[in-house]
């Protein structure tokens, strides 16, 4: 509470992280304590609310799970982008029941399963990196039961097109031969492909029953379509 001679100054700070330094949370902090330094004087009282937030790369899953009451983070077994096993973080939470979006939430940061920031600067190549972690974080948001999956895909390592999930979700990319080009498939696969098969009436079993009654949302910041005059 501020005495009879004191000025309140209330100060708000947002902001993201600062990539490949500062969470959101310690770049907050550092603001804070620079205007404290600077600017705390006996007649002047400051008071600060922070707020971190995230833009859908790094750091989102800690910013929603703070802010998700509820929410829980499991550990799940995936690829990481130049085909290392390591265990990523998604997150688990359940919406109110209202309507059809009632129902168990899983949000995956692409950041923490196929990210820039897992890799070395020798290993960060897109034509040596895959998604294929990220259908495996899918898979196993569904078998912890999840409906509904939000993909938010800021700080990728990659340039698969997505190829990589696709593959880790049962889809097949075959080479003009008609020859199946091995898992995982990385960006500098593409050009190799020829035809894709959908996992839904394959001779081998493939049928597509995963994903069936699953929806999903991507979060991103940017508008950029993948093909296209302005692709």
């Amino acid at each position: 509470m501020a005495t009879q001679n004191q000025t309140v100054h209330k100060i708000l700070i947002a902001p993201d992280k600062f990539k490949g330094s500062l969470t959101s949370a310690q770049a907050a902090q550092a603001i804070r304590k620079g205007i404290e330094e600077k600017y705390s004087l006996p007649c002047r009282k400051l008071e600060f609310r922070i707020i971190e937030i995230a833009d859908g790369g790094d750091g989102s899953l800690e910013v929603l799970h703070k802010k998700l009451p509820g929410s829980r983070v499991v550990g799940v077994p995936v690829h990481n982008p130049v085909g290392k096993s390591v265990t990523s973080d998604i997150l688990l939470y359940t919406l109110p029941k209202k309507g059809d979006e009632a129902g168990l939430c899983a949000f995956i940061e692409m950041a923490k399963v196929s990210g820039l920031e897992m890799l070395t600067k020798e290993e960060r190549n897109p034509l040596n990196t895959t998604t294929y972690g990220m259908g495996e974080a899918i898979r196993g948001a569904i078998a912890h039961g999840a409906t509904q999956i939000t993909l938010s895909i800021g700080g990728s390592a990659t340039n698969d097109g997505g190829a990589g999930m696709l593959q880790a979700l049962g889809y097949r990319f075959l080479d003009a031969a008609g020859e199946e080009i091995p898992s995982p498939i990385c960006g500098g696969d593409l050009g190799k492909v020829a035809s894709v098969e959908v996992p839904v009436g394959r001779k081998d079993g493939g049928n597509g029953k995963a994903l069936q009654g699953i929806t999903f949302k991507v979060i991103c910041d940017v508008t950029n379509p993948l093909l296209g005059p302005q692709g």
